[in-house]
C-alpha cells in the first residue's frame, strides 16, 4: 500500500459493516477505484467475514447450563464465570490448596535429618547394594555384575 493507503487501512472493515460517517465513506469511495491494494485487502476482509458468518454456532448443552446455573439466554461471560457461589467455592478451594502447599514446602525445607529412634541400628550402605545386586541380577554376591570398584 502507498503511504496514502495507511490512512484508509483502518476504515476498510468499517466500510464493510456500513459503520463509516458519510465523509469517511466519500473519501474511501474516491480512493478505492484507483488503489488495487486497498481493493485486494477489502476483498480479503469480505472473504474473512463470509467465513466467520458461515461457521457453525456452538450451543452449550442444557445439562451443562443446568449444572452451571445459567439459562439459555444468559451471556457467555456469565456462563464462563458460573454462579457466584461456585466462584466463591472455587476460590476458597484454591486458597486452601495454596496454603497447604506452602505449609508442606515450608515443613520440608525446615525439617532436617531425623534422629534414629530408640533401638534403631544403622545399616551400612554396602549391605543394601549387595542385596540389590543379588535380587536384580540373580548372581551370587561374589560376582556383582555391573558393580565396579575403584582401585
Amino acid at each position: 500500500m502507498t503511504e496514502d493507503c495507511s490512512s484508509f487501512e483502518s476504515l476498510l472493515s468499517a466500510w464493510l459493516d456500513g459503520a463509516l460517517t458519510p465523509a469517511e465513506r466519500a473519501r474511501l469511495g474516491v480512493h478505492l477505484p484507483g488503489c488495487p491494494r486497498c481493493r485486494a485487502q477489502l476483498d480479503s476482509l469480505r472473504v474473512t467475514r463470509s467465513l466467520l458468518r458461515s461457521s457453525p454456532v456452538r450451543v452449550v448443552p442444557s445439562d451443562v447450563r443446568a449444572v452451571l446455573g445459567t439459562t439459555a439466554g444468559s451471556s457467555t461471560r456469565r456462563l464462563v464465570g458460573g454462579p457466584p457461589a461456585l466462584r466463591v467455592a472455587t476460590r476458597a478451594a484454591g486458597a486452601a490448596l495454596a496454603v497447604s502447599g506452602f505449609l508442606g514446602v515450608t515443613a520440608f525445607a525446615v525439617g532436617g535429618e531425623s534422629e534414629p529412634g530408640p533401638g534403631a541400628v544403622p545399616v551400612p550402605l554396602d549391605v543394601f547394594v549387595a542385596d540389590h545386586l543379588v535380587r536384580t541380577t540373580g548372581l551370587p554376591i561374589s560376582t556383582p555384575a555391573g558393580f565396579e570398584v575403584d582401585q
